[in-house]
């Protein structure tokens, strides 16, 4: 149970410094990177591995020196390795590596092994400096959202799959005796901390948690954008050169089986891209009027937000049914501004909208699952559809990997801007139940 909770934290912390950075970065005003805080940052994605590491050697946990060695090296590795795989345009096409961030790998698997390895005294402070390297990163617009997400569930995920609690190689037990109850001493000859030398029984209880990550090819179908929505002049910026697309993006969603027919799970997906393009007529978009004939630039963010309610109606057979509800809240930023030219604008806007959602599939062998889902809704001038098929494998009790496609597209009016977008998603996603 122990180690579940330090699963859970972590999983609790990762979303909530998701929300933190979003409500902090997203609201009307104009934010200028503060150089102190991108320094500080750049100074604590080093202090924070470094630290891990000198702690195991302070407190001669060589398995843990080996357990943190082994987790570091993997978490920076697939990152680097998807940077030069998937070559994303950071912000204002500043360079090729945006995805995923190194800093946040960095920062994460330091904080994340300090909290697993030592417990919640040292975790919970070092969770909060990994937090403020995720800031110093937006805040400096050297990262979109997704790519800290991305840089953090790496990070995460390869720590969970090396480091354990710290525990010495003594261990009391209570036992019963004939006249009574005793403690017991035992001499481990291999340390409770070795992941090889660990038993756990195959026992289903409940809650389970489980932390899944997305990764993502999103393909732009369509992208209408009308600000205001009564006034402006509707646009549609997948006309443009579409330099960012497909993008490559991530998602991260925690799941709570709180027993075999009642899950919640919360969701966290962003889409962000950015281009150029030319006009054919002229734009009115938020009081500034774009002429033809001259480069525009565009920035768009869409971050989406879901809490679901799933009722397992066949929790015990092959097939599997689920029905339920969820809420989505959506924040969309859309940006334009002359390459050349004095001409800017932006708008942004909440909406939020309740959706219904149906999952079917069937149990193809023990470990393989084949599942189809889909979410949907119509309300007023608001419209949403996302569904898609997926196949997942189940390594063992703990992991499990799978792949994809989604078709996701909605369309709402918020006032300030009405925004139509369709995308086509092919995804990757490693999963992790505790």
């Amino acid at each position: 149970m122990g180690r579940n909770n330090n699963r859970s934290f972590g999983v609790i912390s990762l979303l909530g410094l998701v929300l933190w950075v979003f409500v902090s970065y997203a609201p009307q005003r104009a934010w200028a990177e503060n150089p102190d805080i991108t320094e500080a940052g750049d100074i604590l994605q080093i202090v924070l591995p470094a630290t891990a590491g000198v702690a195991t050697l302070f407190e001669k946990d060589w398995e843990g020196t080996k357990q943190f060695t082994k987790s570091l090296g993997t978490a920076l590795a697939t990152t680097h390795a998807m940077k030069v795989t998937f070559r994303k345009l950071g912000p204002g096409e500043s360079d090729k590596y945006s995805f995923p961030s190194g800093h946040t790998t960095s920062a994460f698997s330091g904080a994340s092994f300090i909290h697993t390895r030592y417990g919640y005294l040292w975790g919970i402070p070092a969770y909060l400096a990994a937090a403020f390297v995720v800031y110093s990163r937006v805040q400096a617009d050297a990262h979109f959202l997704d790519d800290v997400i991305a840089g953090a569930s790496i990070a995460m995920l390869s720590n969970w799959y090396w480091a354990t609690p710290y525990s010495p190689q003594v261990a009391l037990t209570p036992m019963a005796v004939k006249d009574g109850y005793g403690v017991q001493l035992n001499v481990l000859d291999t340390p409770l901390t070795n992941p090889a030398a660990r038993s756990e029984p195959e026992v289903v209880s409940y809650p389970r948690w489980r932390f899944e990550f997305s990764l993502r090819r999103a393909y732009l179908s369509e992208n209408k954008v009308t600000a205001p929505s009564d006034t402006g002049t509707q646009f549609s910026l997948d006309h443009f050169d579409k330099i960012d697309d497909p993008t490559t993006t991530a998602a991260v969603g925690l799941g709570i089986s709180l027993d075999d027919r009642h899950e919640v799970n919360l969701w966290f997906a962003p889409f962000e891209s950015q281009d150029h393009g030319y006009f054919n007529t002229p734009v009115l978009f938020q009081s500034t009027v774009f002429p033809t004939n001259t480069e525009i630039r565009s920035s768009y963010r869409l971050y989406e937000t879901r809490i679901q309610y799933d009722y397992n109606l066949n929790p015990s057979g092959p097939w599997i049914g689920k029905v339920g509800g969820a809420l989505s809240g959506k924040w969309a930023k859309v940006k334009l501004e002359m390459k050349n030219g004095p001409l800017a604008a932006e708008v942004q806007k909440w909406v939020v909208l309740p959706l219904l959602h149906l999952l079917g599939g069937y149990q193809l062998t023990p470990k393989l699952l084949i599942t189809a889902d889909a979410n949907w809704i119509r309300m007023a001038a608001n419209r949403h559809f996302d569904g898609g098929i997926s196949l997942r494998y189940q390594l063992n009790r703990h992991w499990d990997v799978g792949g994809g496609y989604r078709f996701y597209s909605t369309k709402f009016d918020a006032g300030a801007i009405e925004n139509e977008v369709t995308y086509q998603i092919a995804f990757f996603s490693m999963g992790y139940t505790f």
